[in-house]
C-alpha cells in the first residue's frame, strides 16, 4: 500500500510538474508569437520608409540630369555662339579707322562691349557654381542614404 501511495503520489507531482512546464511553454510560444509579428510589423514599416526615400531619391535623381542635360545644352549653345563670333571676325575685313577720334569711338565701344560680356560671364559663373554645388549636395544625399 505505501509503495502504492508513493506512486500516485510521485505520478501526481510529476503530471503538476508537466502541467506548469507546458503552461509556461505554452507562455513563452505565445510571447515569442507576438515578438516576431511586431518584428514583422517593424521590419514592414522599415521597408516602407526605404520604398518611399527610394523614390524621392530617383526622383531627384532624375531631377539632377535633367538639369544636367539642359546645362550641357546651354554650354553646347554658348560654346556655338563663341565659334560663330569667332568665325564672323575672321571673316570681316577689319578697316582701321581713318581718324584719332573714329579709333577713340571705337575703344569706348569695345570697352563698353567688354564689360558687358564680363558682367554676363561674371554672373553666369555665379550661376553655374551655385548649380554645380546643388549637384554636388544631390550626388552626397544619394549616395549617404545609399548607404544607410
Amino acid at each position: 500500500m505505501k509503495d502504492k501511495q508513493e506512486l500516485e503520489d510521485f505520478i501526481e507531482k510529476s503530471t503538476e510538474d508537466s502541467s506548469h512546464q507546458t503552461s509556461a511553454l505554452v507562455l513563452r510560444a505565445q510571447a515569442s508569437e507576438i515578438l516576431v509579428e511586431e518584428l514583422q510589423q517593424s521590419f514592414s514599416q522599415a521597408k516602407r520608409d526605404v520604398q518611399e526615400q527610394m523614390a524621392v531619391l530617383m526622383q531627384a535623381r532624375g531631377q539632377v540630369s535633367e538639369e544636367l542635360v539642359r546645362l550641357q545644352k546651354d554650354n553646347d549653345r554658348l560654346q556655338g555662339k563663341h565659334n560663330l563670333h569667332v568665325s564672323f571676325q575672321q571673316a570681316e575685313d577689319f578697316i582701321l579707322p581713318d581718324t584719332t577720334e573714329v579709333l577713340r569711338e571705337l575703344i569706348v565701344k569695345y570697352r563698353e562691349n567688354i564689360i558687358h560680356v564680363r558682367t554676363a560671364a561674371d554672373h553666369m559663373e555665379e550661376k553655374l557654381k551655385a548649380e554645380k554645388l546643388f549637384l554636388k549636395e544631390q550626388i552626397q544625399a544619394e549616395q549617404c542614404l545609399k548607404r544607410s
